[in-house]
């Protein structure tokens, strides 16, 4: 075998385990949009917690986590302009 026909060969390979991971993935979010679109609603999204987690909304989570991808993307942006140069 030639190194052209290898190349193409794991090319080909590669870009299926792509195809297979995002039908996957596609299938896993559908299925969450799908299921869990109803019980989505904007009380939901903007009280707090109660009775341990339980119960109530998402608000502080969904805020935590806006604030560590902000750090993140503060650490991350400066790097990688810095490794691009």
């Amino acid at each position: 075998m030639d190194s052209q026909a290898i190349d193409r060969l794991f090319s080909g390979v590669i870009w299926s385990a792509v195809a297979l991971l995002t039908c996957i993935f596609l299938i896993l979010l559908g299925d969450l949009v799908w299921q869990g679109f109803s019980h989505l609603s904007w009380s939901f999204l903007l009280i707090e917690p109660t009775n341990a987690g339980r119960s109530g909304g998402i608000a502080p989570i969904l805020l935590s986590t806006l604030l560590i991808l902000l750090v993140a993307l503060a650490a991350a942006f400066p790097l990688g302009l810095g490794a691009s140069a």
